[in-house]
């Protein structure tokens, strides 16, 4: 007897996220203050070809960071991810210009040709969040939430029955020897198949 996939599957925009990251993401960003989450989540969402969306909703406490508002200036002025990106990688010019990043932005937004498709929405508090079940299928949508916990999170332990410990703790340190080095876990992948990871690219299969 063949089980068949009898479920009804509405229509939807089919995203084109990385082929090394899955089509549908529910995941987690982990690491103590200052590790560099902020640096990775921007790499995320403003890389060309990382992740596919045109709708953002951000809920975080920290949303004076200049990194934040900057962003959220960027994505209301509908400047693309690109102009986005050489505007962060260009900012020592710009600060020893003396130019503020929000006059900078005004002027891209102005003379720029290509504008960008992705409507945001960024908010402080949980209860102004809309609710996901209403969220239209059609759009591509990205929900990004930053520092809910309000306990310490000193220490996060993930166990596996792929590897012992001591070959996870291997995994991390050899990742966390570059800059802004990260460990991936995709549970939607097999333990051969990318399921570990240095970075994006780099598999890692255990023993």
């Amino acid at each position: 007897m063949q089980v068949e996939d009898l479920l009804w599957h509405e229509s939807t925009n089919k995203r084109f996220n990385s082929p090394l990251l899955p089509h549908s993401i529910r995941g987690l960003i982990v690491g103590k203050s200052g590790c560099g989450k902020t640096t990775l989540l921007l790499n995320m969402l403003l890389r060309p070809g990382w992740l596919d969306y045109n709708k953002l909703f951000v809920f975080s406490r920290s949303l004076f960071q200049p990194e934040y508002r900057i962003l959220k200036k960027v994505l209301e002025e509908k400047l693309p991810k690109e102009a986005i990106i050489r505007l962060f990688d260009n900012q020592e010019e710009i600060q020893e210009l003396n130019v503020p990043p929000s006059a900078l932005i005004e002027v891209m937004s102005r003379t720029g040709n290509l504008k960008s498709d992705i409507d945001c929405e960024f908010y402080e508090t949980s209860e102004a969040l809309p609710d996901p079940r209403e969220l239209s299928p059609m759009q591509k949508n990205l929900i990004v939430f930053d520092d809910l916990m309000l306990e310490k999170q000193n220490k996060c332990d993930h166990v596996s029955s792929d590897m012992s410990k001591d070959e996870f703790q291997n995994l991390c340190k050899e990742a966390w020897k570059s800059t802004h080095g990260f460990v991936v876990i995709d549970l939607s992948s097999k333990k051969h198949c990318g399921r570990y990871r240095k970075g994006l690219d780099e598999f890692f299969i255990p023993t």
